[in-house]
């Protein structure tokens, strides 16, 4: 059954948002894991790709950009919205939408929470959504 960790931060920006979604890819990768970042459009998707290549001075996370028909195999891959199909390990969820047709195939998923009312109020739905239909969830509460 997928694992669902909710990564709630205290800060209310998106660039907060995607600064971890980049840490946590970074610990993730580490871990031998594949790592799918979905993102709810292109620019989105651009900016996290900045953070990616520029995580820190002397680190990079090397990813490619996808969409739902590619069939790469890259360690870290970022996609909009919809998940490559051949992908099932870790997905860090930052759409503003539940994926519910393709959450379940990964053994991890991933949301990042900011205190940012549209991404609350998904979260919110996310976490009920999970919930009432028995998904280990666990919380980890963040001073980020």
């Amino acid at each position: 059954m997928t694992q669902v960790d909710f990564y709630v931060l205290s800060a209310a920006s998106i660039e907060a948002r995607l600064g971890f979604a980049a840490r946590l890819g970074e610990k993730i990768l580490n871990g031998r894991h594949q790592l799918v970042i979905a993102t709810p459009n292109a620019d989105l998707g651009q900016q996290l790709s900045e953070q990616l290549w520029h995580l820190r001075p002397d680190a990079f996370i090397a990813h490619s950009l996808v969409d739902e028909t590619s069939q790469q195999n890259d360690p870290v891959l970022v996609c909009q919205t919809t998940p490559p199909a051949h992908c099932h390990d870790v997905l860090i969820n930052l759409t503003d939408t539940l994926l519910e047709h393709c959450f379940s195939r990964f053994n991890r998923v991933v949301e990042i929470v900011v205190q940012e009312p549209s991404i609350l109020a998904q979260t919110r739905e996310a976490y009920q959504f999970y919930k009432a239909r028995s998904y280990p969830i666990r919380t980890h509460r963040l001073d980020v």
